[in-house]
């Protein structure tokens, strides 16, 4: 990691705090990142891109702090990021090849529903086995999506808000209100 040139304190330069993000290390090291790093590259020394060169630690258990509710999808996007360009893989992660993996591993997971009759999906999801199965799924489809947003520059959040508003015009509440 890159050394900063000022102490991280959680404030960002121009005196606001923000949150930061944990990492935990397999030797019981914990890494904080002020979640500012990225729009405050004069942090570093030799300024430059900060999120290019910011390698976070890829966080492989379980541990507090780590849920939907206090992580970030940046977060999760810089994860894969570091964990693919670990292991040297960025020069499979084309658009195509991810795309194909999106929908591979959404295969995957339809595979655990297939000849299941609808009213009884939910049911699957009681066996710990299968839902263990299904969870590693949707972790597998979530990783490419995030590697494909990643590799073609695209804002999640933005596409979804983007989206989202568009389907609000195309349905509208009082004409699809409980109908499909």
């Amino acid at each position: 990691m890159p050394e900063p040139s000022t102490p991280l304190s959680g404030v960002s330069a121009e005196g606001a705090f923000r949150p930061c993000v944990l990492c935990w290390l397999a030797n019981g090291t914990i890494l904080v990142y002020p979640s500012f790093l990225p729009r405050v590259p004069h942090l570093f020394r030799g300024g430059g891109d900060v999120s290019a060169n910011l390698e976070l630690p890829v966080m492989t258990e379980n541990r507090p702090g780590t849920t939907d509710a206090d992580t970030t999808v940046e977060t999760l996007r810089r994860e894969i990021a570091a964990f693919i360009r670990e292991r040297d893989w960025e020069q499979f992660h084309d658009p195509k090849n991810l795309s194909m993996a999106i929908a591979t591993e959404a295969a995957e997971l339809m595979e655990h529903f297939r000849w299941v009759r609808s009213e009884h999906a939910a049911d699957l999801l009681k066996d710990e086995k299968t839902l263990a199965g299904i969870r590693d799924e949707v972790a597998d489809t979530l990783a490419f999506l995030l590697s494909f947003a990643n590799a073609a520059h695209i804002d999640l959040t933005q596409a979804l808000r983007d989206k989202m508003a568009r389907n609000a015009k195309k349905y509208p509440v009082e004409h699809y209100k409980g109908r499909y």
